[in-house]
């Protein structure tokens, strides 16, 4: 062992001890108290901060008490004032930040949603529908048997009506297909391929591929074109392809500019294919032009994605990105202006910056 890893090991040792003193306590009970996430809790924040400054008038103590005190008390105000409530009241769709996979959430109002993949962890895309508040879900479109899609699927069925699974025709692996199945228990799921057209809460959902020709587990992913139409702005296209690689983008593209029902290519959203690999057509992204990328990817993921020139090519589309491992979960809004982007913890982009 060198001298500078024998340094390192050494250094580590007192971070191990404050962590596993952080663990222990967090493990205690009331550890953490929930705070109400919108304005009354703001307001809570500020009549405590008021009684304590009152408290501290009649009790007397030291200089560096009360400095101590002030800074705790801004260091907890002021995020509460710059973040306040999530999700947007508005939200449309929303990538849930479930590491290194795909987990998207259609929100249907009143509690109900759609989810399109369950990521690998069961107790993030649970999280995340626990704090979306979502208590049944008509629909699971798992989008191909990869354990990043589905892996976190007891997450969504935990606690929570669910009404229908789709799956992919090529059931591979195996193992995660026999998982699918146990999972689901009485719940039904179905094998689709491109043609499927059904409406729920609003939406119009059309599968676009699998066509009977995929390869591999990625290029037999199910592709979605979902569409919101309201009489009071234009219609909101949404496309979600999985992991569809470079050949099926290609083959669905001309199947597409050919179908006389799809309509145009141009789309206002797409959650790009394959956590933004290299493998991407780009004579697809050119041709379905969309306003916003969303790119669902694990921070510092072993794989490289998403692809520096995946990125750059959206870009020079003037295409605008959001990725969950810079950002966190994302969620989309359809204003009077056109699409808004809000990453949580961030400033939201709205289509008026275009």
């Amino acid at each position: 062992m060198s001298v500078a890893t024998l340094t390192a090991h050494l250094a580590a040792l007192p971070t191990m001890v404050i962590s596993g003193i952080a663990h222990r306590c967090a493990a205690l009970p009331f550890a953490a108290i929930a705070w109400p996430k919108n304005f009354f809790g703001v307001l809570l924040l500020a009549a405590i901060t008021v009684a304590l400054v009152l408290l501290a008038k009649r009790v007397k103590f030291s200089r560096q008490v009360h400095c101590v005190l002030a800074v705790l008390l801004i260091s907890i105000l002021v995020p509460s004032l710059s973040h306040p409530g999530w999700p947007p009241k508005d939200w449309t769709l929303l990538a849930c930040d479930v590491g290194q996979g795909d987990g998207l959430v259609l929100n249907l109002g009143e509690h109900r949603a759609i989810v399109i993949d369950a990521g690998p962890d069961p107790r993030l895309i649970g999280k995340c529908l626990d704090e979306l508040k979502i208590k049944s879900v008509p629909l699971v479109i798992l989008t191909h048997d990869h354990a990043d899609h589905v892996e976190g699927l007891p997450g969504v069925l935990r606690h929570r009506k669910v009404d229908s699974i789709w799956i992919t025709p090529l059931d591979e692996p195996r193992g995660e297909f026999h998982r699918i199945s146990r999972w689901a228990k009485s719940i039904p799921v179905t094998h689709v391929r491109a043609g499927i057209r059904v409406r729920i809460g609003g939406y119009r959902i059309e599968t676009l591929w699998p066509n009977g020709i995929e390869d591999s587990p990625n290029n037999s992913s199910i592709a979605t074109l979902i569409t919101r139409a309201s009489p009071q702005r234009s219609p909101l296209r949404l496309f979600l392809g999985g992991d569809l690689e470079a050949p099926a983008q290609a083959v669905l593209l001309e199947t597409w500019r050919h179908h006389p029902e799809w309509g145009p290519t141009r789309v206002d959203l797409v959650k790009i294919c394959h956590h933004g690999s290299a493998n991407q057509d780009p004579n697809f992204l050119t041709a379905l032009r969309p306003r916003v990328a969303v790119i669902s990817v694990g921070k510092a993921n072993m794989y490289g994605h998403p692809a520096r020139n995946t990125v750059a090519a959206l870009v020079r589309l003037g295409v605008y990105v959001a990725r969950t491992d810079e950002s966190g979960s994302v969620a989309i809004a359809q204003r009077a202006q056109g699409l808004a982007v809000v990453a949580r913890g961030h400033r939201a982009w709205d289509a008026r910056r275009r």
